[in-house]
């Protein structure tokens, strides 16, 4: 089973592993997740990294889309230091 969560109805920018944590610890019971980040400004370093430790733990798939050239780019730097 897959949900999407759209961070813009959490805000617009994300930069700390204890906003991760909040919104990615109360993902169950699922297979994968998509992480829409449309209408986004910024994610850090330390957001991605932990969106991507608390997923993994739970072996969740994760798919984002729609996040600008520097969320990508935080998004790669997290996924090479797991």
């Amino acid at each position: 089973m897959s949900m999407t969560i759209k961070l813009n109805k959490f805000g617009k920018t994300f930069n700390s592993r204890m906003s991760a944590d909040t919104i990615f610890n109360k993902v169950v019971d699922f297979d994968s997740i998509i992480v829409d980040f449309q209408g986004i400004d910024d994610a850090t370093p330390s957001f991605c990294h932990e969106m991507m430790v608390v997923l993994q733990a739970k072996k969740i798939k994760l798919e984002t889309i729609n996040a600008n050239e520097s969320i990508k780019l935080q998004l790669n730097k997290a996924l090479s230091s797991i």
